[in-house]
C-alpha cells in the first residue's frame, strides 16, 4: 500500500477506511444500489426477451447504453485545478472503472485494498458504472477528479442519468402502462445512490465524535491556561515559576488519569442482571455519572411508568374505548398499536419530540394488564409477563366491590379523586347509589360493563393497577435476588423511583461468592416448581411432580456431600428404583418386561441401599395393612432360607403383585 498523508480526509474516510464500522455502512449502502440496478435490468429484460436478467444469455440494451455512457463520462472534459489556475482537460483512459483482472493486478501490488475484490465480487453492476471507484488511495486527488470519482459525494452522473431517462421517455410512447413501474425503479436508484453519502457521513460524525470532545476541551483548557498566565504578574525568579506551572500540570494530569478509570455500575438493574446470570459483569458508569447508560434509560423507563399509573388511576372514559385493549388478552399485539388504543392517556399522546422511554414504560404497563404484547430479546429480563389462568383471575377481581364492614378503611397506596379503594381488601369502594342510577356502582360517571353489578372498564383497569403495580413486581423482584446480598457502601443510587416501594437495605450490595448465587437460583427454581403444582390439578401433577422432587432431593444430596464412587452408585440405583415405582401405570403385556430388566436385578443385587423405598400402598386402609402384615411374616419366615439376591427379588416381586391388585381395585 503507497504511503499517503490522506488519512482523516473526506475521501478516505467514505472510500478507503478500513474501520469496520465504516466498512458495514458502506456494504449496506452499496448493496442499495445493486439492489436497485438488478431490479432495474431485470425490467429491460422481461421488456425484451421475456426473461429475466440471470437466464438471460447476453446483457440487455440498456444495461450495454449504461455501461458505454458510463464510461463516456469519466473520459468526458472537465476543469481541473493545477498549479492554482483552472485548467481543462480529459482522461484517455479509464482510471476510476476497471475490469475485476486490473483491480486484482493492483491488490497484488498492494496499490488498492484486499477489500476491493471483496466489493467487485458482491457489487459488479456497481463497479461497472464506477460507482465503486477503483483508484488507489494515494493516485486520487479531488484537483483533478471527474464526475465519476467524486460519486462518493452523491452526484449522479449526468450521462448515465440523460441515458435512463431516454429510456424512460421510451417505454412511456411504446408502452404506457409499464412506464410508472419503470419511473419508480429509477426514482429508487437515485434514492438509494443519494442516500449512501448521508448515511456514511452520519456513521463518521459517530465516530468522531469523542475526539471532538476531547478537542473542544483541551482547546478551552489550553485557552484558560493561557489567560491565566496573561494575568499573572510575576513575582519572583524564573526557577519558581517554572515549579509552579509543573505543579499546576502534575494535577491536571493527574485529574484526566483518573477520569479514565472505568467504575462498575452498581445500579439495580445491572445487580439482577448480573445475579441472574444474563450478564457476566456489571457494566461501567457513563462519563461524569454514578450509573450506565443502561440503568439511566431504565430509571426514566420506570418513572414514565409511574405516571402513567397515575393517569390510569384517575382515568374515566367510555367504555367502548378501553373494550379494544381486551382482545390483546389472547393475541399478541405491537406496541405503536397498544399506544394507540391508550391515545386517551396524556402520556400516550403525539407530541413531536421523542421520548424512548415510552416504549419500554407502555410494555411495563402492558404486563401489569395482564396484555400480551410481541416479544423482543430483552422484552422479560426484569418484568415476565403473566400466564393466562393468572390473567383471568386478576380480571375477575378486577369486577369484585368491598365487602368489609360499614367502616371502611380508604387506601392511602395510590389516592384518586374518581374512585376509592378499601384499605382491608384493596376492591373497589361502592358509592352510595341513588335511586334509578343505571350507572357504574363505584364511580358513578360511566355506564356499568356487561351487567348494571360490574364496575365500569376504567374502574376495572384502575383496580388492576392499584392492586398490581408494576413497583410492586419490581421490589418481589428484587428482594427474591437480591435479599441475601449485603449493603454496598459506594451504590447509593438507585434506578427504582420515589413512588414504588423501597426495598429492604440489604439489596444495595453485590453477591459476596458464587455459592450465594446457586443459592438464589436454586431458590428460584423452587418457587417456580411451587407455583407451577399450585396452579395444576392434582391429577396432573400426580406423578410428575413426585419424580421431580424426587430428583430435586437427590441431586441436592450429590452436591451436599461428599462421598466416595460406591455410595454415589448406590444413590443413583435408588433414585432410579423409586422413580420406577411412581410412574404412571404401563399397559398389562408389557409390564413384566420393564418391571423387572435383567440389567438392573443384576446391578441392584450389588448395590447397597441407602434408604427405605416408598410403597406405593394407601397403608391407611384396614385390609391392604392386613395383607401386608400377614405377608411381612410370611417373607421373615423364609428369609433366613433366602439368600441376599433372591431375597431382594422376591421383595419386588411380592410389591408388582401389590401394585396389580391395586390397579384392579380401581
Amino acid at each position: 500500500m503507497l504511503r499517503t498523508k490522506k488519512i482523516g480526509n473526506l475521501e478516505h474516510l467514505h472510500l478507503y477506511c478500513p474501520s469496520r464500522h465504516l466498512l458495514r455502512v458502506r456494504h449496506f449502502s452499496n448493496s442499495k444500489i445493486e439492489d436497485a440496478l438488478q431490479k432495474i435490468y431485470d425490467f429491460a429484460s422481461y421488456r425484451e426477451r421475456n426473461c429475466s436478467r440471470t437466464g438471460n444469455v447476453r446483457m440487455t440494451t440498456l444495461q450495454e447504453n449504461l455501461i458505454t455512457a458510463a464510461k463516456e463520462a469519466e473520459l468526458q472534459e472537465r476543469p481541473t485545478v493545477q498549479q492554482s489556475r483552472l485548467v481543462y482537460e480529459s482522461r484517455s483512459t479509464n482510471i476510476a472503472i476497471r475490469s475485476e483482472h486490473d483491480v486484482k493486478l493492483l491488490v497484488c501490488l498492494k496499490q488498492l485494498p484486499l477489500t476491493k475484490t471483496k466489493d467487485y465480487e458482491q457489487f459488479p453492476l456497481c463497479c461497472q458504472f464506477g460507482f465503486i471507484p477503483a483508484i488507489p488511495e494515494g493516485v486520487f486527488d479531488t484537483a483533478l477528479a471527474t464526475v465519476t470519482d467524486v460519486g462518493f459525494l452523491g452526484f449522479f452522473p449526468k450521462r448515465v442519468y440523460q441515458e435512463l431517462r431516454r429510456y424512460a421517455r421510451e417505454i412511456e410512447s411504446s408502452t404506457p402502462s409499464e412506464s410508472p413501474e419503470f419511473t419508480s425503479l429509477f426514482d429508487e436508484l437515485i434514492d438509494a445512490f443519494i442516500y449512501r453519502p448521508a448515511t456514511i457521513q452520519r456513521a463518521i460524525h459517530f465516530l468522531i465524535a469523542k475526539h471532538t470532545n476531547g478537542i473542544e476541551k483541551l482547546a478551552k483548557r489550553r485557552e484558560a491556561k493561557a489567560q491565566s498566565e496573561m494575568n499573572e504578574i510575576p513575582s519572583g525568579p524564573p526557577e519558581n515559576t517554572t515549579n509552579s506551572n509543573e505543579q499546576e500540570e502534575t494535577p491536571i494530569m493527574s485529574q484526566s488519569l483518573r477520569s479514565q478509570v472505568k467504575r462498575p455500575c452498581h445500579a439495580t438493574k445491572c445487580r439482577l442482571l448480573h445475579a441472574k446470570g444474563i450478564v457476566l459483569r456489571q457494566q461501567f458508569c457513563s462519563a461524569g455519572r454514578n450509573i450506565c447508560s443502561g440503568c439511566s434509560n431504565e430509571a426514566a423507563k420506570q418513572r414514565k411508568t409511574a405516571q402513567l399509573e397515575k393517569e390510569i388511576m384517575e382515568l374515566s372514559v367510555e367504555n367502548s374505548i378501553l373494550a379494544p385493549l381486551l382482545n390483546i388478552r389472547s393475541g399478541p399485539t405491537s406496541i405503536k398499536n397498544f399506544r394507540h388504543m391508550l391515545i386517551c392517556l396524556p402520556s400516550f399522546a403525539p407530541r413531536k419530540n421523542r421520548e424512548d422511554c415510552i416504549y419500554g414504560a407502555a410494555r411495563y404497563l402492558a404486563n401489569t394488564f395482564g396484555l400480551q404484547l410481541e416479544k423482543t430479546q430483552s422484552s422479560t429480563l426484569l418484568d415476565e409477563p403473566m400466564s393466562i389462568p393468572a390473567v383471568k383471575h386478576m380480571w375477575r377481581q378486577a369486577t369484585f366491590l368491598c365487602r368489609c364492614p360499614p367502616r371502611q378503611e380508604i387506601s392511602t397506596a395510590q389516592t384518586s379523586t374518581v374512585r376509592s379503594f378499601c384499605g382491608i381488601c384493596s376492591f373497589l369502594i361502592p358509592l352510595p347509589s341513588a335511586k334509578g342510577c343505571l350507572s357504574c356502582p363505584s364511580c358513578h360517571r360511566q355506564d356499568p360493563w356487561n351487567n348494571d353489578n360490574s364496575p365500569c372498564l376504567s374502574c376495572q383497569f384502575a383496580s388492576i393497577v392499584h392492586r398490581n403495580p408494576f413497583g410492586r413486581r419490581y421490589s418481589i423482584l428484587q428482594n427474591v435476588w437480591l435479599s441475601t446480598l449485603q449493603e454496598s457502601d459506594n451504590s447509593s443510587i438507585s434506578d427504582n423511583p420515589d413512588s414504588f416501594p423501597s426495598p429492604s437495605p440489604s439489596t444495595y450490595a453485590s453477591p459476596s461468592s458464587q455459592d450465594q448465587l446457586k443459592k438464589m437460583r436454586q431458590a428460584a427454581l423452587d418457587e417456580s416448581i411451587r407455583s407451577i403444582r399450585a396452579k395444576s390439578s392434582p391429577e396432573e401433577n400426580k406423578f410428575v411432580f413426585e419424580n421431580l422432587l424426587l430428583l430435586q432431593k437427590e441431586l441436592h444430596d450429590a452436591s451436599t456431600s461428599k462421598r466416595d464412587f460406591d455410595s454415589i452408585l448406590s444413590d443413583s440405583l435408588g433414585t432410579t428404583e423409586l422413580i420406577e415405582e411412581n410412574l404412571s401405570p404401563r399397559k398389562k403385556g408389557s409390564l413384566t418386561k420393564k418391571l423387572f430388566p435383567e440389567e438392573s436385578i443384576c446391578s441392584r443385587a450389588t448395590a447397597s441401599s441407602s434408604r427405605k423405598p416408598l410403597i406405593p400402598i394407601d397403608m391407611n386402609a384396614m385390609h391392604m395393612s392386613s395383607q401386608i402384615s400377614k405377608r411381612e411374616s410370611e417373607n421373615n419366615a423364609k428369609a433366613n432360607s433366602f439368600t441376599g439376591r433372591q431375597r431382594k427379588n422376591q421383595q419386588r416381586i411380592m410389591r408388582a403383585k401389590e401394585e396389580k391388585e391395586k390397579r384392579k381395585e380401581r
